[in-house]
């Protein structure tokens, strides 16, 4: 976490990934980017809460889904 309420969310993908979309369930607050097209290897996004959490809690809530996951 850089600063209070900011965490730092690295996504990862073994070939390119459609509408990559980010979910923390009952977690109030907003991803720098969502529902992105993964191109590298790698993509690291920012989480800003707007209620008190923990880095542990985020990454129990956290949901990672594509457009891939829709068909199967």
């Amino acid at each position: 976490m850089s600063k209070s309420g900011e965490f730092s969310v690295s996504v990862e993908a073994q070939s390119p990934a459609c509408f990559v979309w980010l979910v923390a369930k009952d977690v109030r607050g907003r991803f720098s980017e969502n529902g992105f097209l993964l191109t590298e290897p790698t993509k690291t996004v920012l989480f800003h809460s707007w209620q008190d959490t923990t880095e542990s809690d985020l990454e129990k809530r956290l949901y990672i889904k594509s457009l891939y996951d829709l068909y199967t």
